[in-house]
């Protein structure tokens, strides 16, 4: 009966599904005279996955600018009692254009928030992070570079 008892409890903790609504703030600085793209990700980490949260795709700037974002996200119970969020970046703010990645480490929040907001601090993203092999991001940074810009 102990046994049953425990199995139930752990079904029921599995089972809930309360949801936290995130508000991360990010900005971004790239002071280059060129045309640059940015991709910011949010991403709930597990143990053995993650969730992606938000995905703002490529936006793209000519010259120094230093954007800011509020991204919305949203998600359900994690097996754990916080969810680890992550903000990655893809961008080739570099001096010779190549795609670069980095993120900004695991900012921890209680599941049991129904909200909770994120100041991410200011990302310097010049020649920032290492070299990306993601080529249908950089595809698409070159179609809206075609596109926009020629």
């Amino acid at each position: 009966m102990k046994t049953l008892l425990s199995i139930i409890l752990l079904l029921i903790r599995f089972d809930k599904s309360t949801q936290t609504n995130f508000t991360i703030n990010v900005q971004v600085t790239c002071k280059i005279d060129d045309v640059w793209c940015v991709q910011i990700l949010v991403l709930e980490l597990d143990f053995d996955d993650y969730d992606g949260l938000k995905d703002t795709g490529p936006r793209c700037y000519r010259g120094a600018a230093a954007p800011k974002y509020t991204l919305e996200a949203s998600d359900t119970s994690d097996i754990g009692a916080e969810y680890e969020i992550v903000v990655g970046y893809r961008h080739n703010c570099t001096d010779n254009g190549a795609m670069r990645e980095f993120n900004t480490g695991v900012y921890d929040v209680s599941e049991y928030l129904e909200t909770a907001t994120i100041d991410v601090p200011n990302k310097d993203l010049h020649n920032n992070g290492k070299k990306s092999s993601i080529l249908s991001y950089q595809n698409a940074i070159f179609k809206y570079y075609d596109i926009y810009w020629h």
